[in-house]
């Protein structure tokens, strides 16, 4: 990574946005639709159906009205298996989307990032003891 320039705030604007493209490499996965990726699941023969998006949040839930007849101990299996099993799918489908490659460019990257986060913080820290020195050389 080049060497950012100055505390003017574009070198920290420019890490901070290298930051955010990296983690939206990691969140936003999507298949190659461009639509988001989702998981389905389903139990009891199909009486429960679940959507899993990639945020991790469940999107749907289904659930027959005749299932709801059951006690609720085994009721409650079903739901987690349904929602256990979207899950799975959703996990299923990130990993085959990932190319691994860019697992290992990613992680360059952020240590990058991190590296430069460092000398960013180092210079604003020399910069802020400076304006201390002087400010307390006008009070003498």
């Amino acid at each position: 990574m080049p060497e950012q320039g100055g505390l003017n705030g574009v070198g920290l604007d420019d890490l901070l946005a290298s930051t955010r493209r990296a983690l939206e490499t990691v969140r936003g996965v999507r298949p190659a639709g461009g639509e988001p990726m989702i998981g389905t699941g389903t139990a009891a023969d199909e009486q429960v159906r679940v959507t899993a998006a990639a945020a991790g949040e469940i999107v749907a839930f289904d659930v027959d009205p005749r299932l709801l007849r059951l006690p609720s101990h085994e009721l409650s299996v079903h739901l987690m298996a349904a929602v256990n099993a979207a899950l799975a799918d959703l996990r299923a489908k990130a990993v085959d989307a990932a190319v691994p490659g860019d697992v290992d460019r990613l992680g360059d990257q952020l240590a990058d990032l991190h590296n430069e986060s460092v000398r960013q913080m180092e210079r604003f820290t020399t910069a802020i003891a400076g304006a201390v020195a002087q400010i307390r050389a006008r009070g003498q």
